[in-house]
């Protein structure tokens, strides 16, 4: 987490060509998939946990928007992700964003 932060921080960073293991991206596009994967997994920690995970609404709202239009069809592999699923009409956004990523609520 240090190295990403100081990578992070450097100059041209969000402009610069990352390899990674979902392709080659952008900087920007690279910390933003960064913040989809945190969000998604400090839901799964929390949630397997039995603690709160109240986020910023809109933080989730920015994750999401990202997500939708970064995961395609390719990423749902069953192993980088899996299909949808279909939240409960009374989910939150967070939760409808879990959902989108293939958990199960």
């Amino acid at each position: 987490m240090d190295d990403l932060l100081v990578a992070i921080k450097s100059p041209g960073a969000t402009e610069r060509v990352i390899s990674a293991p979902i392709g080659t991206m952008s900087g920007s596009v690279f910390a933003s998939f960064v913040a989809f994967d945190g969000l998604i997994h400090g839901w799964d920690l929390a949630t397997a946990t039995g603690l709160d995970y109240d986020l910023p609404p809109t933080v989730v709202t920015s994750v999401d928007e990202f997500a939708r239009g970064a995961l395609s069809a390719q990423m749902r592999d069953g192993d980088t992700f899996k299909d949808a699923t279909t939240a409960p009409e009374d989910a939150s956004q967070l939760e409808r964003l879990v959902a989108f990523t293939g958990r199960s609520l």
